[in-house]
């Protein structure tokens, strides 16, 4: 899971520094991994711990579909969103091993 967080977070920095949605990561499977560990991370992390992976993960799922549109500029919200997916991953990412 952290390396899943850690692919993220590199893919939010490029999308952030090149001012658009960088092509090459629309093949990600974050969401379909959040499906197979939840019920385990559920079961032996605290509430509040539970709460940030669950939340990036979240943002995980709507970062692959900005992902998939890649090549495309940034465009409204699309940098805020950038940095709040950012900001959870940087408080997830602490709490998961592997």
């Amino acid at each position: 899971m952290r390396s899943q967080l850690k692919d993220a977070r590199t893919a939010v920095v490029v999308a952030l520094e090149g001012r658009e949605w960088p092509l090459g990561w629309n093949d990600k499977a974050w969401a379909q991994s959040w499906s197979v560990y939840w019920s385990a991370l559920a079961g032996r992390m605290a509430d509040d711990a539970f709460r940030k992976v669950a939340e990036a993960y979240n943002y995980l799922e709507l970062l692959q579909s900005g992902l998939a549109a890649g090549g495309r500029a940034l465009v409204g919200n699309d940098e805020k969103f950038l940095n709040d997916v950012r900001t959870s991953i940087d408080a997830a990412e602490p709490l998961v091993t592997g």
